[in-house]
């Protein structure tokens, strides 16, 4: 898992980390991609499953963040090859303050309106 620093306005930094996962218990005669959250301790889960790419592709999404506005736009850097595996790419965000969070993940850079949203409340603990 990579891991960035990301600072969301006055005095709200957090650490975000991403990774992929081969998918689990994928359904491929679904073949619906959705979203998944959890949120536990101050950090927040955002995960995509059912995403289709190549067998070696490396998820490297683009994050940036204003107040608790955090915008996620799914990257992948392509090896190549003849093979495709479904993924569960996932971005982490950790030591989240209590507020409200807009998430917003678009799925390429190109994108204007983004494939899931959501308002996530944090707590105080």
């Amino acid at each position: 898992m990579l891991w960035i620093f990301l600072a969301l306005g006055c005095n709200n930094e957090v650490t975000v980390g991403y990774e992929a996962q081969p998918c689990l218990d994928w359904d491929f005669d679904d073949g619906e991609s959705g979203f998944e959250v959890e949120q536990a301790d101050g950090e927040i889960t955002i995960s995509r499953y059912g995403v289709i790419r190549g067998c070696d592709d490396e998820f490297e999404p683009l994050i940036d963040g204003d107040g608790t506005t955090v915008r996620i736009t799914e990257a992948w850097t392509s090896a190549g090859g003849d093979c495709e595996v479904c993924f569960t790419p996932t971005v982490r965000i950790y030591d989240a303050r209590p507020s409200d969070y807009d998430v917003f993940w678009f799925d390429e850079s190109s994108a204007v309106t983004p494939v899931w949203s959501e308002t996530i409340e944090v707590e105080d603990n």
